[in-house]
């Protein structure tokens, strides 16, 4: 619960610091999420992040990120769910839309029989996964699962049990677009399309 609580603090500082200085509605829109995970617009959530000052694009490359992220994968597969979480926690201190973070600090929970905030923070990974795929399916350019961060990429190929076998950075339209060729458990191949115009914008 002492890991909770410093996360839900950290984030209304956030909030409160920051709701002046940027007009859309991306701060609201989390201090909604921690109230009513279930209920939130994730998308909307995204893209108003996305469109803020305080969007890192490329904060996966970050040092002390990956240090945390790290140790906090390493905790997780040695079964050290306390650590799991707390280095989960300085991971979404960083990044709140690191999906897998926010599963594997909601499935240490539940490790230690706590469904609460299992629930809490499982239940937040797997609604933002669906926030990117509920309204495309990455079939086309057209259709392409719009992404925020490559983090993102790879949490849909995890959804859809797919590995990569080649990827490519394709322009389209003037948009920049992600190409995956992927093959499933059974071996079959199928190509899919991420939109990462927002990584590049300036």
């Amino acid at each position: 619960m002492k890991s909770f609580v410093h996360f839900i603090f950290l984030l209304m500082i956030l909030i409160c610091q920051s709701e002046a200085k940027y007009p859309n509605k991306y701060f609201d829109l989390i201090a909604d999420s921690l109230a009513h995970f279930d209920q939130t617009n994730y998308s909307a959530m995204r893209t108003q992040f996305a469109s803020s000052k305080e969007y890192k694009p490329y904060i996966h490359m970050n040092s002390e990120y990956r240090k945390f992220r790290n140790n906090m994968l390493n905790a997780w597969k040695s079964q050290n769910y306390l650590n799991a979480i707390t280095m989960g926690d300085s991971v979404l201190t960083l990044n709140f839309f690191d999906i897998v973070a926010q599963k594997v600090v909601g499935l240490s929970y539940y490790a230690l029989g706590d469904s609460t905030l299992g629930k809490f923070y499982n239940g937040i990974g797997e609604l933002l996964v669906s926030s990117i795929m509920n309204e495309k399916d990455g079939k086309s350019f057209e259709s392409a699962y719009v992404v925020i961060n490559l983090l993102e990429e790879y949490a849909v190929l995890e959804r859809l049990r797919l590995t990569v076998v080649k990827q490519a950075l394709l322009l389209s339209n003037g948009r920049h677009y992600d190409k995956f060729i992927t093959k499933d458990p059974n071996g079959t191949k199928t190509t899919l399309y991420f939109d990462v115009e927002y990584m590049f914008r300036d």
